[in-house]
């Protein structure tokens, strides 16, 4: 199964690796990879990585987050929504990436929409695939992702 993941990082047309080890919390045990030799190869080819902020998946263990950005592997959060409500998620993600130490720079959700829309690219843009259509995220999502989430309480700052 770690080679299929690693194929699939190393496509082409992959630029985030989502669900990375595919648990469900209290439903689904991850997949049985070598999460190193994955991040390794996200890291030789330029893909970034989720953290899936649903509650019954949080699916990137926080020390996983600190190695991917010790390796330079973009993050990014993803609430893996299926209704406007579970957008919510969002600050469980925000809370597994500060644990693992990410910066608002380590997030791709944290960039502006001209660099957020821009990275991660497919490795290989003469490759034959076709990029979905994306969609701007609106400011106040912005503002949310990198004012309020990455705002240190203990701090009273942004960190």
């Amino acid at each position: 199964m770690t080679e299929r993941v690693i194929r699939a990082a190393r496509h082409p047309c992959t630029s985030i690796l989502g669900h990375p080890t595919g648990r469900l919390l209290l439903g689904r045990e991850p997949y049985a990879i070598d999460m190193d030799r994955v991040l390794d190869a996200c890291a030789e080819c330029g893909c970034a990585i989720e953290i899936n902020a649903n509650p019954h998946r949080l699916d990137l263990d926080w020390r996983l987050v600190r190695k991917a950005i010790s390796l330079g592997i973009p993050i990014v959060i993803g609430p893996d929504a299926h209704s406007e409500r579970q957008l919510e998620y969002t600050r469980f993600g925000v809370d597994i990436a500060r644990k693992g130490w990410a910066r608002p720079a380590d997030v791709l959700n944290c960039r502006s929409w001209g660099i957020f829309s821009s990275s991660p690219k497919p490795k290989n843009p003469a490759a034959p695939c076709k990029r979905a259509r994306v969609t701007p995220i609106p400011f106040s999502c912005r503002v949310f992702f990198a004012s309020v989430h990455f705002r240190s309480p203990f701090r009273g700052s942004s960190f």
